[in-house]
C-alpha cells in the first residue's frame, strides 16, 4: 500500500513526487489536538482529507477521486471487481488516468500529520473476497548518493553499547555480548558489522536468517533473549536499494497498517477476512519491517461493522514501551515492539487491489466508513521530518 497523495493541484504536487522531478521536502507538522469525523452530510470535508489518486503494487488501476462518496452520513470507498463494465477509468503510478477500468478502488488521507496515538476507524467490510481494506500511516523519504539526505539515511540504526546497557545488561556483559553477535559463534556467521564510530550494523545475515526469536543464537543471553532480540532488531540499519546498473537508493519507509482479507504468513493461498495483517515499517528492505498476519478466529465481513484500532506508542522509557498494538472491537490480537515508526505521518483509509486478496469476482463493492477518531497521546518520541515529494 506504500505512499499517498493527492487531487487537482494537489494531485499535480503528487505526480511530481512519483515522478522525482527534482523532488523536494513537504512539511509535517505535527497536530496534537484529537481528530473525529462522522461524514455527516454528502461531500468529504476538504479541510480534513485529501483524496488519493494514484497507484502502487502490481496489477491493479490504483485508486481514485470518482470511488469516493459520502451519503447519509458513511464514507462509500468503492472498488471495482473484474466483472466492472462501467466508464470510470483508473489511474498509473504517476497519477494518470489509463485505459483500464477494473481492480480500481478509493482512498483518502488526512490534510494533517500525526504521531503517537489512538488511530480508531468504525467501518463495514466488503462482503467478497479481492480487495485489500486497510487503515495505515505513512512517512516517506527517497534519496541518491550526492544528495545529503542519502548520507544521513546510510547512518540511520546501528547499535551502540548504550542501547545494551539500557536494557540493563552491566559494561562486562555488553561487552561480551558484541564480541559474540561481532563474530562468528562457531559456524553461525556475525550478526553484526564492525563497528563505525561506536555503533554496529546489522549485516545481511542477521536481517534475512533471524526472523523470530527462536532463530536468535548466543552464547550467552544473561536472562535477557528478548530485550536484545528486540533490541537488534530496532537496530536494523536502512539498505540501499537497487543495482550498481541502475543506481542505489535509500528509502525510510515509516507506516502502521492493518490489512484484511489475506492468507496466513506461509500460508498465502489461504485467503480469508478472519486474517489480517498488522505491520509496522522503517524502510522497505528485509530486516527493515515486522509483519504479522493473526487468524481472529471468525470472519469479520458479516455485514456488520467494526471498530478497527491501533494504539501507537514512541516512548523509550523501557525496552517494551516503544510498541504498536493492534485491536478490533476493543480485543488486541497483536503487539509489535520491532520496526516502530517514530515519525509522523499522514493517515490514511483505503479499498485498493493488491494480488495477495483472491479474484475479485464481482462488478463493484464498498468499504463504508462510520467514522475515524484519532487521539494523540503526543509521547516524547515523536518525530517531524519533512517528507520527500
Amino acid at each position: 500500500m506504500k505512499i499517498i497523495y493527492q487531487k487537482v493541484i494537489p494531485i499535480l504536487i503528487c505526480i511530481l513526487w512519483m515522478i522525482k522531478v527534482e523532488p523536494g521536502l513537504a512539511q509535517n507538522k505535527l497536530i496534537s489536538t484529537p481528530f473525529f469525523d462522522d461524514f455527516n452530510g454528502t461531500n468529504l470535508d476538504a479541510t480534513r482529507w485529501i483524496i488519493m489518486e494514484k497507484a502502487w503494487g502490481i496489477k491493479n488501476g490504483g485508486v481514485v477521486h470518482d470511488n469516493v462518496i459520502v451519503s447519509n452520513g458513511i464514507l462509500h470507498l468503492i472498488g471495482h471487481g473484474d466483472l466492472y463494465t462501467g466508464k470510470i477509468h483508473g489511474v498509473n503510478k504517476k497519477g494518470q488516468r489509463i485505459e483500464g477500468t477494473t481492480r480500481v478502488g478509493a482512498a483518502i488521507y488526512t490534510t494533517n500529520y500525526y504521531a503517537s496515538g489512538k488511530y480508531e476507524v468504525r467501518m463495514k467490510l466488503p462482503s467478497q473476497l479481492g480487495a485489500c481494506s486497510a487503515i495505515w500511516t505513512f512517512h516517506y523519504e527517497e534519496a541518491y548518493p550526492g544528495d545529503p539526505l542519502y548520507a544521513k539515511l546510510a547512518k540511520v540504526g546501528g547499535l551502540t553499547v548504550s542501547n545494551l546497557l539500557w536494557i540493563g545488561l552491566t559494561p562486562t556483559e555488553a561487552d561480551n555480548l558484541i564480541k559474540d553477535i561481532s563474530g562468528k559463534n562457531e559456524v553461525r556467521l556475525p550478526y553484526l558489522y564492525p563497528p563505525v564510530n561506536g555503533i554496529y550494523h546489522t549485516t545481511e545475515y542477521f536481517r534475512t536468517k533471524v526472523p523470530d526469536i527462536n532463530r536468535l543464537d548466543l552464547k550467552q543471553d544473561f536472562g535477557k533473549k528478548l530485550e536484545i532480540y528486540t533490541v537488534l532488531k530496532n537496530a536494523a540499519s536502512l539498505e540501499p536499494i537497487g543495482s550498481k546498473e541502475n543506481g542505489y537508493y535509500i528509502v525510510r519507509n515509516q507506516e502502521i497498517d492493518i490489512e484484511t482479507p489475506s492468507g496466513l504468513k506461509g500460508n498465502l493461498s489461504d485467503i480469508s477476512y478472519s486474517h489480517d495483517r498488522f505491520n509496522t515499517w522503517v524502510g522497505q528492505s528485509t530486516g527493515e519491517f515486522t509483519d504479522n498476519f493473526d487468524d481472529l478466529g471468525h470472519a469479520m465481513n458479516d455485514g456488520r461493522f467494526h471498530v478497527y484500532r491501533f494504539d501507537w506508542h514512541t516512548g523509550n522509557q523501557t525496552i517494551s514501551s516503544k510498541r504498536v498494538e493492534f485491536y478490533i472491537d476493543g480485543k488486541c490480537y497483536q503487539t509489535n515492539y520491532t520496526h516502530i515508526p517514530t515519525i509522523g505521518g499522514r493517515f490514511t483509509v483505503g479499498l485498493w487491489f493488491p494480488t495477495w486478496t483472491g479474484s475479485p469476482n464481482f462488478d463493484t463493492q464498498s468499504l463504508d466508513i462510520d467514522w475515524v477518531r484519532i487521539t494523540p497521546f503526543n509521547e516524547n518520541g515523536d518525530q517531524e521530518m519533512k517528507e520527500t515529494e
